[in-house]
């Protein structure tokens, strides 16, 4: 009889946390977010620069979760050139801007040789002050549409006749509520 309790209480038991302890339902998931920025530029001058616009209907992930992106949050930048005139340096000014051309961020880069940067990239580090100014317009950006701009300059160029073609990275982390 002891044997016939200790069995069914056993099966009871089972039976409850097979029940009651399931799987925990997904309410967030972090998301990890690259947002590109390709540039070409040529020119015959000391100096070139070249801007492109991005909006949230261009990153794709953001595009896609936007109604559910609940915080986002800043990892990481990088600079990687891609090509350039053989020998060319100059100084590299990366910048964001807000669409009515409030800055948002500026990294100045002197006597930089974008060869150096083909196969390293430059990290790009960013002040708590620039971080919290970007964190507030992607956000504001995401729920918004907005576009934003990133101008890619270099001057005091040698050789004056060159070429650079490089990308910005900005990888922010969005978190998604589902």
């Amino acid at each position: 009889m002891k044997k016939l309790i200790h069995s069914l209480t056993a099966l009871t038991l089972l039976i409850f946390m097979v029940s009651f302890n399931g799987c925990d339902e997904l309410q967030s998931l972090p998301l990890n977010v690259p947002i590109p920025f390709e540039f070409e530029t040529s020119g015959n001058s000391s100096s070139t620069d070249e801007s492109r616009t991005i909006c949230v209907s261009s990153v794709e992930d953001l595009a896609e979760y936007r109604d559910d992106i609940k915080q986002i949050r800043f990892l990481n930048a990088a600079y990687w050139t891609e090509s350039a005139t053989p020998g060319l340096s100059g100084n590299l000014t990366l910048s964001l801007r807000t669409q009515n051309g409030t800055p948002i961020l500026s990294i100045n880069l002197p006597n930089v040789r974008p060869a150096d940067y083909l196969n390293t990239p430059f990290v790009i580090n960013l002040s708590p002050n620039e971080i919290q100014l970007l964190e507030t317009y992607l956000s504001n950006f995401v729920n918004s549409n907005e576009c934003f701009v990133a101008l890619l300059s270099i001057t005091n160029t040698n050789p004056t006749n060159h070429t650079i073609k490089g990308r910005v990275e900005i990888v922010v982390e969005a978190e998604v509520e589902f």
